[in-house]
This record gives structure tokens, sequence and C-alpha cells, in this order.
């Protein structure tokens, strides 16, 4: 464990500022980096060479944060998608209701117009 501790207190700064490059937000690359050093322990990667290690730690904080923008842009999809069908759905529901009250109306002011005598019509 103690080797692993040094790994990380050595590449954790390093890895963040290079994440941070691809990842606007950093607590989402502070979740990346993180995510990658339990990948690495979970998979005793942090065994390596130094220098293997160091590479091994870059190529996965890029490839962690290329699949995070991918699922950023598909998250901004449905929710641009998910947005435009609410307001579909309100204007819908909206004309609908109003095509309804516009004709129970008619039907009162047109029964009410019958129920008049032959003087008022």
């Amino acid at each position: 464990m103690a080797a692993f501790d040094f790994i990380f207190r050595e590449h954790y700064q390093p890895l963040l500022l290079y994440c941070l490059k691809f990842v606007e937000d950093e607590n989402d690359a502070r979740d990346i980096v993180q995510e990658v050093f339990v990948a690495t322990w979970e998979s005793r990667k942090y065994h390596l060479e130094k220098g293997h290690l160091k590479s091994y730690l870059f190529n996965a904080v890029k490839n962690s944060c290329l699949n995070y923008l991918k699922h950023q842009k598909v998250v901004r999809k449905y929710l641009k998608e998910e947005q435009f069908l609410k307001k579909y759905e309100l204007e819908f529901y909206k004309s609908g209701e109003k095509s309804i009250i516009e004709r129970e109306d008619l039907k009162i002011i047109y029964n009410a117009i019958e129920s008049l005598s032959a003087n008022y019509k």
C-alpha cells in the first residue's frame, strides 16, 4: 500500500492538470483521475516500471476523458431532444385543450341561441 500511496501522491496533480485540458469541470476531472487510480489499483498495474506506469496513467486518463466527453455529448443531445419534446407536448395539449374549450363554448352559445324565442332570432 505504501508504494501505491507514493504513486498517487507523485502522479495525482499532473494527471489532474492533464485531465483539465479535456474536461472543464474540476470535480468531474477529479472523479476521472480517481477512477483511473482505482482501476490501476484493482488491475495491479501500479507494479509497472516507473516510465511505463506514467505512460499508462496518462493514457488511461486521456481515454477516460474522451469517454466522458462522448457521454456528455449524448447527454446534451438527449436533454435537447427532451426539451423539444416537452415544448411540443405542451403546445399540443394547449392547442387541444383550447379547441375543446372553444367547441364547448360554441355549443353553449348555439344551444342558447336555439333556446331563444322566434322574436329574438
